[in-house]
């Protein structure tokens, strides 16, 4: 006997016939697998949808809404989408490769592995985002913003952090090995414990009132900086450069400062507690006779 026919092909997703400028899709709310590769949606509305493993590769989807929208392991690859707006969204293991995102808002999302790989996010604003290990690597972040997160181990690698914007946020953990710059870039009251800042430029750069013990700022460039009230106790700052940068009541206590330059550095209260300071310069420093310099052996003062 012939072998049994196969089963019918599901009928297509009448809420597809949706897609437009400007379309609502708050009464189609099943879209799980939905294929918007490439479609116009500038300014659709797609809150509270169910839009796991939906491909919108290529769309156009600037002005977009996803308020409480559930987009676990959907793909956005190369997508347009200034100005979205995604609140309370799931995007865990989604993935905005190569998408543009100027301006973008994420208030209250998850990212749990999310993936900007090479996303353009100027201006873009995180707020109250929590997760782990999302992927932001070679991404562009001029002007970025992360305010109140919580994003342990993020992926920074080789992206462009020209004056990002971090505050009462926790980045413990996260790569920012070979970024291109983090040029005027401003930290405050935020955790980067056991982060990885090797090499990076951070000339003018901010970090007032944050935690960095344990990391690695290996020959990183802090010239012009100001780093007030901030911890680094055992951080590696092995050959890092402090030229001019202002370090008022900061802590590098058991840290390893060896071939460190604090060259014109502004020291007022700063504690070099029983810190490695083989070879480490500090050529005019000023506020000298406020730092605590107990146990700081090795260290060349000059000028």
């Amino acid at each position: 006997s012939p072998p049994p026919s196969p089963p019918p092909s599901p009928p297509p997703n009448p809420c597809l016939k949706l897609i437009r400028p400007g379309a609502s899709f708050v009464n189609c709310r099943f879209l799980v697998k939905a294929n918007f590769s490439k479609a116009d949606l500038r300014n659709a509305m797609f809150d509270m949808t169910d839009l796991r493993n939906a491909v919108f590769d290529g769309a156009v989807l600037t002005g977009a809404s996803f308020r409480s929208a559930r987009m676990r392991g959907a793909t956005l690859h190369g997508a347009l989408l200034e100005r979205a707006r995604f609140e309370y969204t799931d995007l865990t293991e989604t993935s905005f490769r190569g998408a543009r995102l100027r301006e973008a808002s994420f208030l209250g999302v998850s990212l749990m592995r999310t993936d900007f790989t090479s996303a353009l996010l100027v201006e873009a604003e995180f707020k109250d985002a929590t997760g782990a290990q999302p992927i932001f690597r070679a991404a562009t972040m001029t002007s970025t913003a992360f305010l109140d997160c919580s994003l342990v181990s993020s992926v920074f690698a080789r992206a462009s952090l020209d004056s990002l914007t971090v505050r009462g946020s926790d980045l413990s953990e996260s790569d920012f090995s070979n970024a291109w710059t983090l040029k005027d870039a401003t930290f405050a009251e935020s955790t980067l414990i056991g982060a990885n800042l090797a090499g990076v430029n951070a000339d003018g750069s901010v970090m007032e009132q944050c935690s960095l013990q344990g990391a690695d700022l290996s020959r990183a460039r802090f010239t012009n900086a100001r780093l007030q009230h901030t911890i680094l106790q055992q951080a590696n700052c092995f050959e890092e450069d402090f030229g001019s940068a202002l370090l008022p009541d900061s802590q590098f206590t058991r840290a390893n400062l060896r071939g460190a330059q604090f060259d014109h550095a502004t020291i007022t209260r700063t504690s070099f507690l029983n810190a490695d300071c083989k070879n480490a310069v500090f050529t005019n420093v000023l506020d000298e006779a406020t730092a605590n310099f107990q146990g700081c052996y090795g260290r060349v003062l000059y000028g």
